[in-house]
């Protein structure tokens, strides 16, 4: 599912000119995009592989990678999130700890913060969609 091509249409439009917008095929199980990809810093990706139709996007294909598959996606392992460059919020539960990521991460530097997060997963969601910003800034470029 990931996205279609009214979504990228409409992202495409909202944006205008200041972005390049492209379309990143999923497999039809994966619901949206930080299911299967999530950066916790430039040049750093945790990634499924599998889940692209496409394959990877070439602006990322020469980052350094902590791969996951399909099975984690289901357990929304990939679903963390960034807070800067040197830490990240990782969540675990019943079904799912986390370690492989936790470990990964530590091992590139970053100070993985382990999150109990156990109901809200069950319904299709992780820690990420749990989460909004305390400061939005919101840029139109269109008057």
């Amino acid at each position: 599912m990931g996205s279609n091509e009214a979504g990228y249409n409409w992202l495409k439009n909202i944006l205008g000119d200041d972005y390049t917008v492209k379309r990143v095929r999923l497999v039809e199980s994966v619901l949206h995009l930080d299911c299967v990809l999530s950066v916790p810093r430039d040049g750093l990706a945790i990634i499924c592989e599998e889940a692209f139709l496409d394959g990877l996007p070439e602006e990322i294909k020469d980052w350094d990678l902590i791969r996951v598959s399909l099975d984690d996606v289901k357990r929304l392992a990939v679903n963390g999130l960034p807070v800067n460059s040197q830490h990240y919020v990782l969540s675990y539960n019943q079904h799912n700890d986390n370690r492989y990521i936790q470990t990964e991460l530590e091992k590139r530097g970053i100070t993985v913060h382990r999150v109990f997060f156990g109901t809200h997963n069950g319904q299709g969601g992780s820690l990420r969609c749990a989460t909004q910003p305390l400061k939005r800034e919101v840029r139109s470029t269109k008057p």
